[in-house]
């Protein structure tokens, strides 16, 4: 699995066998972490194979979430973005559903950023019903939510996302709401059916 992902071919190069040994040993052999960091060694040359795993190896064998984390870090800042929404909205719609919605309200179509996730093994699009699907592994949907949890651990309104009702109701009940709301405003309706456009706007226009 980390040749395929690594080098895109099933047998390693023998001069990167060490290095691949380094891996299997990090990973504890755990499918998504080897699909992870295989993927992300990719196009990589000795010298950053030997860089990345230094880093993967100041990681506790046990923290899957870090080794994860180590993936996203190395996205560009759009592409972070798209992550995020994805992780926090998005997992299981169907792809040109997808696409549209990230790409309202942004000047850039989400595309390339897509394609970098796949390639990343972040994300992965399957067939369904004869729709092209966005899947994402649960552990990875739990990193990226935690990325975001992380942004205010104690108060929700002052993340850049909010997918839990409880947390939404919580952020207008304590009269928090910020930019957040009109960010996604045309999200919301999507995300929580009885969260209407309207309803969205009488909520902001009380508690503010």
């Amino acid at each position: 699995m980390v040749h395929r992902n690594a080098f895109k071919r099933k047998h390693v190069d023998p001069d990167y066998l060490e290095i691949s040994k380094r891996v299997l040993q990090h990973s504890n052999g755990l499918p998504l972490a080897l699909k992870i960091i295989g993927s992300d060694l990719y196009g990589k040359t000795d010298l950053e194979w030997k860089s990345a795993l230094d880093t993967y190896e100041r990681i506790p064998h046990d923290d899957i979430q870090q080794i994860l984390r180590v993936s996203y870090d190395g996205l560009k800042e759009f592409e972070k973005e798209i992550f995020l929404d994805i992780a926090c909205f998005f997992k299981g719609y169907t792809l040109s559903y997808v696409k549209d919605m990230l790409h309202s309200g942004r000047s850039s179509a989400p595309d390339n950023a897509i394609r970098v996730l796949i390639d990343k093994c972040l994300i992965e699009i399957d067939k369904l019903c004869d729709k092209l699907c966005v899947r994402m592994h649960d552990l990875i949907e739990d990193m990226g939510r935690e990325i975001v949890r992380l942004e205010s651990p104690s108060e929700p309104g002052e993340r850049s996302r909010l997918w839990s009702s409880e947390d939404i109701l919580h952020v207008f009940e304590q009269n928090k709401v910020c930019a957040l709301c009109n960010t996604y405003l045309s999200l919301w309706s999507f995300i929580f059916p009885f969260l209407t456009k309207c309803i969205v706007e009488e909520l902001l226009l009380k508690y503010n």
